[in-house]
């Protein structure tokens, strides 16, 4: 919900001025609470389950949740970098990665509605092995390779990606801690997680292939 919808109001009901910005007021109220709630559930979860476009916070009893280190005092970016003297030792302290700075956020997407060649010739083009489905930006289900036939016959390929997508998706919030994803990789068997911000619209995905990157570029196979 945008707050552009927030402020839409039907003129033609009648409504007094007074009553209309009563409405306003309310919504904007029903809004913010909305995204105060994204807001605080990005921060105390790490992962979510979508479920036919319904989604539910979940979190994995296996992660360790100790001396958890908050995302804003760990980001470096631009002026924040640190400078002189300082450096070595900043660079010394322990630094939380999170999944916003890992993740592909040039996402690739398909509605449900599209069709099962659609999605093939899709991953084919763009080298990819998933595709989160999506309707307004929101996730609702996910397909992958092993969801497509490899023969697929001219009347499976146009069979709709509703039909055949992971209707159960997980899903890792912008601040998931890196090192829990490459836990829940490892533990779900599973390589690819959907990144969805405080209103749990999609942003981005996280494969191995971006976990692997991540550890080259910053040469984390050197001693």
């Amino acid at each position: 919900m945008g707050i552009k919808n927030v402020l839409l109001i039907d003129w033609d009901q009648g409504l007094t001025q007074g009553v209309a910005r009563q409405v306003i007021f309310t919504r904007i109220i029903q809004f913010l609470g909305f995204k105060l709630m994204g807001l605080l559930l990005q921060l105390i979860m790490a992962f979510y389950i979508v479920v036919k476009g319904k989604i539910t916070p979940f979190q994995f009893d296996y992660l360790d949740d100790s001396n958890p280190i908050r995302m804003e005092r760990t980001l470096i970016h631009g002026a924040d970098a640190p400078k002189g003297k300082n450096k070595s030792a900043q660079e010394n302290l322990q630094k939380e990665i999170f999944a916003i700075e890992v993740m592909t956020s040039k996402i690739i997407t398909l509605s449900p509605a599209a069709k099962v060649k659609d999605a093939k010739e899709l991953m084919e083009r763009n080298k990819i092995s998933h595709v989160p489905l999506l309707i307004d930006k929101l996730l609702t289900g996910m397909i992958s390779q092993r969801d497509i036939p490899t023969n697929a016959t001219e009347l499976e390929s146009e069979i709709r990606l509703d039909k055949v997508m992971s209707k159960m998706v997980l899903c890792a919030s912008e601040t998931t801690p890196l090192r829990h994803i490459a836990q829940v990789f490892l533990k779900e068997n599973i390589n690819s997680l959907p990144v969805v911000d405080s209103d749990f619209a999609v942003t981005g995905i996280i494969t191995h292939r971006d976990l692997i990157r991540w550890l080259i570029e910053n040469q984390k196979f050197q001693k």
